[in-house]
């Protein structure tokens, strides 16, 4: 296998395995309610050995395309909130990223770049050049990309399980059930952290990539001590 094949790997467990096999998980504990769901899986399948390799082949790729999947759902209903409720960052991290190149650029004698954000291609093609001549650099904002993404799984499929709680609940008939209570309360919280951080994991990886870009394309060497 060629090592140029490793990071995709990588990329495909972090962006989508991972959260894929984490809300297949949720979705079993929120399905049958946690106490039940934990006897059934760690003491009832221990017993019987359920799962062995040839079952975890299966659970790989339904986490897989699960997590493909809900990641086309977030890119659905993010474009229809960001069309009712358009928001604009307190700071653009592609401008940020020309501002701090032109601050290194003037420190060292040189004139700054009459660039604005319009003018630089878009950032996946960024990116793509970045790899071309700097492995670690585009490995390193390839995994931040796969994290952001991650988070835009888990913040969709852990919103579909928050509403799956709500049914069983309503479907159990009690007004007070803690366990159902308890993941009212911890789903949602779920959701805003994880919401958060997609944002973060956005503009690090903007702000990388258009870092990494200009420094490659318009490199700025210290002045020789004489």
């Amino acid at each position: 296998m060629p090592w140029s094949v490793i990071p995709q790997i990588f990329y495909d467990l972090i962006a989508r395995v991972i959260p894929g096999a984490t809300v297949l998980l949720l979705g079993y504990l929120t399905l049958f309610g946690p106490t039940r769901a934990i006897k059934t899986f760690f003491i009832e399948s221990s017993q019987k050995n359920v799962f062995n390799f040839g079952t975890f082949i299966p659970i790989f790729i339904l986490a897989y395309i699960l997590g493909f999947i809900l990641r086309e759902l977030w890119v659905i209903a993010y474009k229809k909130i960001q069309k009712k409720w358009p928001s604009q960052p307190k700071e653009d991290p592609i401008e940020s990223a020309i501002d701090y190149h032109n601050k290194i650029r003037v420190i060292h004698g040189k004139k700054p770049l009459n660039v604005k954000k319009g003018d630089l291609p878009p950032i996946h093609i960024m990116h793509d050049q970045i790899r071309l001549f700097s492995d670690s650099e585009g490995y390193r904002l390839l995994k931040l990309r796969a994290e952001q993404r991650l988070c835009h799984t888990l913040v969709i499929g852990v919103l579909l399980l928050a509403m799956m709680n709500v049914g069983c609940w309503i479907t159990e008939a009690k007004l007070f059930i803690l366990e159902r209570v308890l993941l009212a309360i911890i789903l949602p919280m779920v959701i805003y952290v994880f919401w958060r951080r997609s944002h973060k994991f956005e503009r690090y990886y903007e702000h990388g990539t258009c870092t990494q870009w200009l420094l490659l394309n318009f490199p700025v060497k210290p002045k020789q001590k004489e």
